[in-house]
């Protein structure tokens, strides 16, 4: 859902200039359908993974039994669930567990779809100064239509945020934030890797517009992340899943050529 809506969103921003944007028209009719047939088959593909199941047990939130008042939480799988952990796992967002089922997958998918909506408009504001240099002038210079400049200016807003909405949760939680201790390197090195896999995106906007560079970016990353999903951590078995996956990953490929071929 997330990844099909930042799709759409980012791809039609570019493709039809919504924003102020410079509508980015490929100059023949084959590649013009290249680049909707791209489109098509990069939704199309999420079809096909909505089917796999994966076969290791769902993990829960559980507390850990601190000193500081149960301030830390560990992942543990649900089997090991107990009546004293229960009083702690939703502390967070206790109005959850009063909604249905029903309501919680609506609400879920209808949140999903949300970021990816905002994923798919947050390189609209340096496109759109690119695309009208004349107007962002200073000092009789026009600003540079590379978009590796305009990344600190991403990432400062990126991290003031994070930095804002923490403080926001610490008070709320009357300065007992429960943290995982464990997960704070892993949590600096994935995110370290996500800034270069999105100064790669930036140049690949850059390069080939958004039209084009959205339906790759946004398919291929679903790939490799199967793999790992197949290969390492084995949550993908069974011919049903592989038969599902397969095709998915074709599809995704096919998406990521055909818009390759439209730039």
């Amino acid at each position: 859902i997330w990844g099909t809506t930042s799709l759409v969103v980012g791809w039609a921003g570019g493709r039809f200039g919504i924003f102020g944007l410079a509508p980015q028209v490929p100059t023949t009719s084959s590649k013009l359908a290249m680049n909707y047939a791209s489109v098509v088959l990069a939704a199309l593909s999420g079809v096909f993974f909505l089917f796999i199941k994966s076969t290791k047990a769902p993990r829960d939130v559980q507390s850990v039994n601190t000193i500081e008042d149960h301030s830390s939480i560990n992942l543990d799988k649900v089997g090991n669930n107990d009546t004293e952990n229960d009083e702690y796992i939703d502390t967070d967002f206790p109005f959850l567990n009063r909604l249905s089922d029903r309501i919680q997958q609506i609400l879920g998918c209808g949140l999903a779809a949300l970021a990816g909506v905002f994923y798919g408009l947050m390189f609209i504001p340096d496109q759109y100064i690119r695309d009208h240099r004349q107007d962002f002038k200073y000092r009789d210079q026009l600003p540079p239509n590379n978009g590796l400049y305009y990344i600190n200016s991403q990432y400062s807003g990126i991290l003031l945020s994070s930095l804002f909405y923490f403080v926001v949760y610490a008070a709320l939680k009357r300065n007992k934030p429960r943290i995982n201790p464990s997960i704070a390197l892993p949590a600096m090195v994935s995110g370290v890797m996500w800034a270069v896999a999105n100064i790669g995106f930036i140049v690949a906007i850059t390069a080939l517009k958004n039209a084009v560079a959205y339906p790759i970016v946004n398919v291929l990353p679903g790939v490799v992340t199967s793999l790992w999903s197949l290969f390492l951590f084995r949550e993908i078995q069974g011919m049903k899943n592989y038969i599902y996956l397969g095709i998915g990953m074709l599809i995704r490929i096919l998406a990521a050529v055909f818009s390759g071929l439209s730039a």
